[in-house]
């Protein structure tokens, strides 16, 4: 995934109001950040077994080979998890004041009228799981059984942790919760099956619990089809498939913004893809000769698009209170973060000193390393907070108190869910060897 820039608890709905998550073993090519390792780190057998095979012949699928090209050993990218650190601390903080602020008076502050934009950090995870996802696949695509493995690898990653929060969820709705939805069995049908983004498009936002998963539907359902993509189009094709998907999706974003809205425009699958499209257009890019070029200009156009950023967040730009989504700003201004964070992207995978210092520092990167778990628990548990301190104003910890306490136990939540039930499950990914 991701944030959800839906209304406070004081919000009613009204008719117009129609990822990050990825495994934490990255694999990329060593040569894109000058074949170091990261410092303790030692390279698992499968990198030694991958150093060891020839290097891919030139060819429809791998135009960018030459008889010259060196074997290439895959590692792990820290600053790509200081990138998925700053996108869940983006969410979280986008989040706080839905769950605590009585009404819209935090607002009127400069820092927490921001946080309006702080859904961003929904991009930042589409943008890094496109470069990271398509990064994965290129590599593989000469396996006879890649898309099995990738599938199955996917599947143990994404589903049992999703899978144990719908039911958590479940429990809490027919506890007394709020969460009315998944009692009804067409509704949770979708939010299952990784429909929740198209219920929310046709349906307005639903309780914030339930309203996270948008993006997350998103993500599968581009990875779907995506990896068939890579493996029988040649890498030429590629790039034109992802420019396709770049410029088509404001085209997108106009329509769907007049018939359906803003939300709609904001949360439909081909409204958002350009993020996905301009990782993997990235991680395509960074494979063969044009990886020099390419993450040369995203160091160049990094200082801009950290501007671009920010502007937004100033605005703010978002499709609910406090933020502004004109139609204009709707249909260009996700094309513009997905551009930004996809230079964001290049500069991490290469940092500088400078950029090293803060993509690769042990906060961002403790976050980045548990986003998934941090995304799904972070809304539950401050919801369940919320209902403990109760809701009357002032509450006993105070606003800033009541975040604190929240952003402890999310931690403390994210730990356990990794040590306890994600950690075993993943270790069945290495009978599917990537």
């Amino acid at each position: 995934m991701t944030g959800t820039p839906y209304p406070p608890r004081n919000w009613t709905r009204t008719a117009d109001d129609a990822n990050p998550a990825l495994a934490n073993a990255l694999v990329l090519p060593s040569g894109l950040h000058g074949g170091r390792r990261s410092r303790g780190q030692t390279p698992p057998r499968q990198v030694e077994e991958d150093a060891r095979q020839p290097p891919p012949p030139a060819g429809p699928h791998h135009p960018f080979a030459t008889a010259g090209t060196p074997t290439v050993a895959f590692e792990h990218l820290p600053g790509l998890d200081g990138l998925r650190g700053i996108a869940i601390l983006l969410v979280i903080w986008h989040h706080a004041p839905h769950i605590f602020a009585p009404g819209n008076a935090i607002y009127d502050g400069w820092f927490w009228r921001a946080s309006a934009s702080g859904w961003l950090g929904v991009d930042l995870f589409f943008v890094v799981s496109g470069f990271l996802i398509t990064s994965i696949l290129l590599r593989t695509r000469e396996r006879h059984d890649q898309l099995r493995v990738f599938w199955i690898r996917r599947a143990l990653r994404i589903l049992p942790l999703a899978y144990l929060y719908l039911f958590v969820l479940m429990g809490a709705a027919f506890s007394g919760a709020d969460l009315d939805e998944l009692k009804n069995p067409r509704v949770a049908f979708m939010y299952f099956f990784y429909l929740a983004n198209l219920r929310i498009a046709a349906g307005g936002w639903p309780a914030g619990e339930l309203a996270i998963l948008w993006s997350l539907a998103i993500e599968e359902q581009f990875y779907a089809a995506w990896p068939l993509a890579v493996q029988r189009l040649s890498v030429s094709a590629l790039l034109w498939v992802c420019g396709g998907l770049i410029l088509s999706a404001p085209f997108v974003r106009w329509w769907v913004f007049d018939s359906h809205g803003s939300v709609a425009t904001f949360v439909f699958t081909f409204c958002r893809v350009d993020a996905l499209a301009a990782g993997a257009a990235l991680a395509v890019l960074a494979q063969g000769r044009f990886r020099a070029p390419a993450l040369a200009a995203c160091r160049a156009l990094a200082a801009p698009a950290v501007l671009v950023l920010v502007a937004l967040c100033a605005l703010p730009f978002g499709p609910s209170y406090p933020g502004h989504a004109p139609r204009l700003l709707s249909v260009l201004g996700y094309s513009l973060v997905a551009i930004a964070f996809a230079c964001l992207v290049g500069v991490a995978v290469q940092p500088g000193r400078w950029a090293r210092r803060v993509v690769t520092s042990r906060v961002l990167m403790w976050f980045g390393q548990r986003c998934y778990g941090l995304y799904l628990w972070h809304y539950f548990v401050g919801s369940t907070l919320y209902r403990m301190l109760g809701p009357a104003s002032p509450r006993p910890l105070g606003y800033y108190g009541s975040v604190a306490v929240w952003l402890a136990a999310t931690m403390l939540v994210a730990t356990l869910s990794w040590s306890l039930f994600e950690a075993p499950i993943l270790r069945l990914k290495r009978r599917f060897a990537a």
